[in-house]
């Protein structure tokens, strides 16, 4: 039986993918080093640390990890507070029907703290969801399960008792290991994605009924 449904944030409650394309090619080219948006694709569902240590050794920036993520993270908050952003079509109306059949709703993220909190009282989303974490505060960042695992057991349920939904393969993976049933969104923002290791595959958060 299904108790728990967690969410990514970033291409599934909101289309934030675009975003970060655009922030981080903004650094690149601060830093000398632009890059096309396909460079990008891999590290969609990835933390900033990881991701920026990534290119820094690719690329070889100057720059710390630490002055990189900071710039990214304070660019991001000021954006999404400029701009109109609204959730995903169909995701209010998911969490609404979730919360009148009393299934508790969490978000395991690879975004920071900071930026996950900024973003769900940007969608005002926080009144349906009871938990949520950052994949930079566990072990290991997806595709590891750690995150997925954390927010399970602040919504007291068993893996095997929640549903994920993500729109990237790292995510699709780290939903898997953790024992859950995965459905994968395709995002056409998120690039080019292998969400095959889902158990259900949409094109719209709409096709989700629960």
């Amino acid at each position: 039986m299904i108790k728990s449904w967690i969410f990514d944030m970033d291409g599934v409650l909101i289309n934030s993918e675009p975003l970060h394309y655009e922030v981080d090619q903004l650094i690149l080219e601060e830093q000398g080093c632009p890059v096309e948006p396909s460079y990008l694709d891999r590290f969609v569902g990835m933390t900033n640390e990881a991701m920026w240590k990534t290119i820094k050794a690719d690329l070889g920036l100057s720059a710390s990890v630490e002055e990189l993520t900071d710039r990214q993270v304070s660019l991001k908050i000021d954006l999404i507070r400029q701009r109109d952003y609204r959730a995903i079509e169909g995701v209010p109306e998911l969490m609404e029907s979730l919360k009148k059949q009393g299934i508790s709703m969490g978000v395991a993220s690879s975004s920071p703290r900071v930026l996950i909190r900024v973003i769900l009282e940007k969608l005002d989303l926080e009144k349906y969801v009871s938990a949520w974490e950052s994949a930079e505060e566990v072990a290991q960042s997806k595709p590891a399960p750690d995150v997925y695992l954390h927010v399970a057991n602040l919504l007291g349920s068993k893996p095997e008792e929640c549903t994920a939904v993500e729109d990237s393969g790292s995510g699709v993976r780290a939903a898997k290991a953790a024992g859950m049933t995965c459905i994968g969104f395709k995002n056409p923002h998120s690039g080019d994605q292998d969400l095959s290791p889902a158990d259900r595959i949409v094109n719209s958060i709409k096709e989700i009924k629960c």
